[in-house]
C-alpha cells in the first residue's frame, strides 16, 4: 500500500516539473515571436524613413542640377556669388512629408563646390570631358568642375546623401572650328581663349 502510494507521489512530481517546462518553453516561445513582431516593425519603419530620405535628396539634387543649367542658360560666365546662391534654395517639401535638407546640428546639407580663382568666381582649366552623356565626351576644352552634394534627413532620424559631378565647358563654334579648336585647347592665355568665339556653356552631367 505504501509502495503504490509512494509510485503516485513520484509520477505526480514528474507531471508538475513537465507541466512547468512546457509553460517555460511557450513563454519563451511568445516572447520570442513578440520580439520578432516588434523587430520587422522597427525595421519597416527604418525602411520608410530611408526611402523617404533617399526621395527627398533625388528631388533636391535635380532642382540643383536644374537651377545650375537656368543659371547657365542666361550668364555665360556666372560669378562665385551667383553659382552659391543657388544653394540657398532647396526645395520647398511639404510640412508633411518630415523631409528637411539640413543635418543633426542644424547645417545646410544642400550645396555646390569648385575650384575657383583669386576673386572667388568659377576657375575654367583645360581638361577633358569625360561626362558619359555629352556629345563632346574625350573632347579637350575649357572646363570647370561643379560637385553638387544634397543631404535630406526625416524628423525621425533617416539620412540619405547624393553626390553628382558636373562639368561645364566651352565649345568652339562651328565655323573655322579647327582653328578655333586650336586656339582653345592649346593656348594658356585666357584672353586669347575668350577671344575664340565659344558658343554658350553647356553643361555635361
Amino acid at each position: 500500500m505504501r509502495s503504490v502510494k509512494t509510485t503516485m507521489r513520484k509520477q505526480s512530481g514528474i507531471a508538475l516539473i513537465t507541466t512547468l517546462l512546457l509553460l517555460l518553453l511557450m513563454s519563451a516561445m511568445v516572447v520570442g515571436f513578440m520580439l520578432l513582431v516588434t523587430e520587422g516593425q522597427r525595421l519597416s519603419g527604418m525602411d520608410r524613413d530611408q526611402i523617404r530620405a533617399f526621395y527627398g535628396a533625388e528631388s533636391g539634387m535635380e532642382k540643383l542640377t536644374a537651377d545650375l543649367g537656368s543659371l547657365f542658360g542666361t550668364t555665360y560666365a556666372p560669378t562665385g556669388a551667383q553659382v552659391n546662391a543657388i544653394a540657398t534654395n532647396p526645395p520647398v517639401l511639404p510640412s508633411s512629408s518630415g523631409v528637411g535638407y539640413v543635418d543633426v546640428l542644424g547645417a545646410s546639407t544642400y550645396s555646390i563646390t569648385f575650384p575657383t580663382d583669386a576673386k572667388g568666381n568659377p576657375l575654367a582649366q583645360f581638361a577633358q570631358i569625360t561626362s558619359g552623356s555629352s556629345a563632346f565626351q574625350g573632347m579637350t576644352a575649357l572646363e570647370t568642375t561643379y560637385t553638387m552634394t544634397v543631404g535630406a534627413r526625416t524628423n525621425t532620424g533617416g539620412e540619405a546623401k547624393l553626390v553628382r559631378t558636373t562639368q561645364t565647358v566651352g565649345i568652339p563654334s562651328s565655323s573655322s572650328a579647327f582653328i578655333r579648336k586650336r586656339i582653345l585647347v592649346s593656348s594658356p592665355d585666357p584672353t586669347l581663349i575668350s577671344a575664340a568665339a565659344c558658343i554658350p556653356t553647356a553643361i555635361c552631367s
